[in-house]
């Protein structure tokens, strides 16, 4: 590799412009056709215009070119705010997101003199890949690119001191360009946006859309989602010493069941109200249309007001709290709302008050009036989600939904959320690799042993969980053993998708066919989808993590503190045991015996019980310092 600019060139002799009868003596770049090329995709990237944009030069380099870079000018004091909507670093960022190449920054967009700059950088052999817009810019000073191009020293040669482009012939069948992508961002039209950029999921979208945001050229933006999952059952939430109490389904009358349906719609409704009267927005937009369909409902409690009293009873025996959505961006007013309102009456409910909250929720207890001696307290969990249109998006449609297929087969909607862990990890995996920590060295730690590249999360959806450490001319990093050398993204910084049919074809290889995308609401549905797409060994390696997922520190899905004479927590158990009962039941070459089973679970529930015994000891340590 050369150097210096210096080195890559020759010094000729060429006469003097001002005067002929004299010479000058001049640098000037010569190909060497036995060096390696490196295509230079480059651009202004105002903004990127995606795969059928910008990404389609790298599509065209990266077929034809071993070796590729992407070049962009720093922005200078001449930009256009309406035009040049993002700085250098977010372009970066985009850039780095959407190609994972090497970035070059140069100080000049004049393309000879980018060329230049290219060179000093130390690419040897640049080959720019040039569209119809700047054809005729390069055609002057640069000649078509062929491997076995000779470089001339004849400073007669017309070719002399030429560099090399590679033409890209159109935009493609979108005539896709920087000016229609910017327009769709700022007018926020994501649905044109994906067309013309080709994108399948909403990444780059989400990602594009936030940072407008921070340039203060958006006002606001609908991508927030930091809460996390409840596992847990609900209906054990306390109030002033009061506990929240479970609704019988074997003990209250279909007229019971009706009368409470109507008691808490009314409430909701008397709720809305007020809140809009206080902050001039309601709480629950739609709030008619969406109880009458269901959507302001998560959990299992959206069947128990859409389904029939007989139906829902067959297969729930209590209710334990109304979980209900609102929009995110309410939360601070909802927090300060139920602070001020404690033993209002709404409807003809009473709120008697908060008993906790967290990001994910407020817990809550509303005293009802139709069967006091079954049922007083009743628990309202009230849950911050992504709205769209008046309504909970699609994403937290599924998110927090426990779908009425696995109520009926007595799993609980928790795990299909784990399961798509599962499935999400298990497809990628990155193999013998090294990774390189924030401080620069390589880690050791037994937790990167072929890890996922992509990972799930219930609340924001999947990511890419690394990326590649690249060297000068874009190519992976090894270690001295020969292992590629990635760094882990940091969870903050990582951009989401909670596209369903962008997470349906990542897992199961292609787009979502018909109702497909509702079927994977459900573990049962994901069951019967790893059936139809994925491989015998695909299947074994999901069940394998799925296992190592539910039985992972930390994961007590039914809390109580009663173990069995083996040290197992039976309801906690019994719980997890529905589960994997339905996947024998699909995939029954997985069933595993009794006692391997045991042994398998065992280290969580010894775990569990030390834990929950050093908590005990430490709560009677603190109450006896108490009394003193």
């Amino acid at each position: 590799m050369f150097s210096t600019l210096l080195e890559r060139m020759i010094k000729v002799k060429v006469p003097d412009r001002n005067d002929p009868s004299k010479t000058v003596e001049l640098n000037r770049y010569v190909i060497d056709k036995n060096e390696e090329p490196t295509a230079v995709v480059f651009g202004k990237f105002i903004p990127w215009t995606g795969p059928n944009g910008h990404g389609r030069l790298v599509d065209l380099a990266k077929k034809n070119f071993k070796n590729v870079v992407i070049v962009s000018p720093t922005r200078d004091k001449s930009f256009d705010p309406k035009v040049d909507i993002f700085n250098d670093k977010q372009k970066s960022e985009i850039i780095q997101k959407a190609t994972g190449l090497k970035f070059i920054r140069v100080d000049s967009s004049i393309p000879i003199r980018m060329f230049t700059r290219v060179v000093q950088a130390g690419i040897d052999r640049p080959v720019f890949i040039v569209g119809p817009d700047r054809i005729n810019d390069f055609k002057r000073y640069f000649i078509e690119y062929d491997k076995n191009n000779e470089g001339t020293e004849d400073s007669n040669n017309k070719d002399f001191g030429k560099g090399e482009y590679f033409f890209a012939e159109s935009r493609g069948k979108d005539q896709t360009s920087g000016t229609k992508v910017r327009e769709t961002l700022i007018n926020n039209n994501k649905e044109e946006f994906l067309r013309l950029t080709g994108y399948y999921g909403d990444d780059m979208w989400n990602l594009m859309r936030n940072m407008l945001k921070d340039n203060k050229i958006v006002e606001r933006v609908n991508f927030k989602f930091d809460s996390f999952y409840y596992l847990t059952e609900g209906g054990n939430v306390k109030v002033k010493g009061q506990t929240s109490h479970k609704i019988p389904m074997d003990q209250i009358t279909a007229k019971q069941f009706d009368e409470i349906k109507a008691e808490i719609t009314e409430t909701l409704k008397a709720l809305n109200k007020s809140f809009q009267a206080k902050y001039k927005k309601p709480l629950f937009p739609n709030i008619d249309a969406n109880i009458e369909n269901g959507k302001l409902f998560s959990g299992s409690t959206r069947p128990f007001f859409t389904m029939k009293y007989d139906e829902y009873k067959r297969h729930k025996k209590y209710v334990g709290d109304m979980d209900l959505q609102y929009p995110e961006e309410l939360d601070k007013e909802l927090g300060a709302f139920l602070k001020d309102n404690e033993g209002k009456k709404f409807g003809k409910m009473t709120y008697f008050g908060e008993g906790g909250s967290s990001p994910t929720q407020y817990n809550t207890i509303f005293k009802s009036t139709v069967s006091p001696d079954l049922v007083e307290n009743i628990q309202f969990d009230f849950e911050p989600t992504q709205w769209e249109i008046g309504s909970p998006s699609e994403f937290a449609t599924f998110a927090h939904y426990s779908d009425w297929d696995d109520i009926k087969a007595n799993v609980k909607g928790a795990f299909s959320k784990l399961l798509m862990r599962a499935l999400v990890s298990s497809k990628e995996r990155l193999g013998d690799i090294a990774v390189m920590t924030p401080t620069g060295k390589i880690s050791k730690s037994v937790k990167f042993e072929n890890p996922a590249m992509r990972k799930f999360s219930v609340d924001k959806g999947m990511r890419v969980a690394f990326e590649p450490v690249l060297d000068a001319k874009g190519n992976i990093q090894k270690t001295e053993e020969g292992k590629p050398i990635y760094k882990e993204l940091d969870t903050k910084k990582s951009v989401y998708s909670r596209d369903l049919s962008d997470i349906f074809a990542f897992i199961f290889g292609q787009v979502p066919k018909g109702n497909e995308k509702q079927v994977m609401h459900s573990f049962v549905g994901l069951l019967k989808l790893m059936e139809k797409y994925l491989d015998k060994e695909m299947v074994k390696t999901v069940f394998s993590s799925f296992l190592k997922i539910i039985w992972e520190k930390g994961q007590e899905i039914e809390v109580t503190d009663e173990f069995n004479q083996e040290g197992i927590q039976e309801k906690d158990f019994e719980v997890k045991k529905a589960a994997y009962d339905q996947f024998i039941k699909v995939f029954p070459y997985l069933k595993m015996k009794e006692e391997a089973l045991k042994k398998f679970v065992m280290p969580f529930y010894v775990d569990l019980k030390a834990s929950k015994q050093r908590r005990k000891e430490k709560e009677a340590s603190a109450t006896k310092v108490g009394k003193r």
